[in-house]
């Protein structure tokens, strides 16, 4: 397998997505919170052996999966890099730049109950932050990174 380290080009162009879930009967509500980082440093890997390639498709989304992105070195200049595209681990982020939080319901019919489990969640989330969303009950679902305004990629030596 390939590695390369990767960094954004421009500053404050990294953003983190992070999503959790509640399940309830009927119903799925998603809350979503996204981090703007100052900067950011990416491991990217890049599967060379047919058995890599089958594994590393279990981490990518399914628009990379068919049509093999996962398999090809992105371009430097490239406007928005999607990491969920690609298998790369986040090996720091500095310089938090602001937060932002949304909470929805993601299944499901709107009723007065889930209204009002939306608003304890926002108010939850507003005092306690993830915290809130560990003691209640939501499962952490994803957590992707975007990369806006190019990057720069250098391969990483293998020893």
């Amino acid at each position: 397998m390939k590695t390369f380290n990767v960094i954004p080009k421009d500053s404050d162009s990294v953003t983190e997505i992070n999503t959790w879930l509640l399940e309830l009967d009927e119903h799925k509500l998603i809350a979503t919170q996204e981090l703007n980082w100052g900067s950011g440093e990416f491991a990217l890997h890049i599967p060379e052996t047919p058995e890599k390639i089958e594994d590393i498709k279990n981490y990518v989304n399914r628009n990379s999966r068919e049509k093999g992105i996962f398999r090809e070195i992105p371009e430097e200049h490239i406007a928005k890099l999607d990491t969920n595209e690609y298998f790369f681990e986040m090996v720091a982020t500095s310089g938090g730049a602001h937060e932002d939080w949304s909470v929805g319901l993601h299944e499901g019919e709107s009723n007065d109950d889930i209204v009002n489990m939306i608003a304890q969640a926002e108010e939850g989330i507003e005092s306690e932050g993830d915290e809130f969303l560990y003691e209640n009950g939501w499962e952490e679902d994803c957590y992707d990174y975007k990369i806006e305004g190019g990057i720069k990629i250098t391969p990483l030596v293998e020893l």
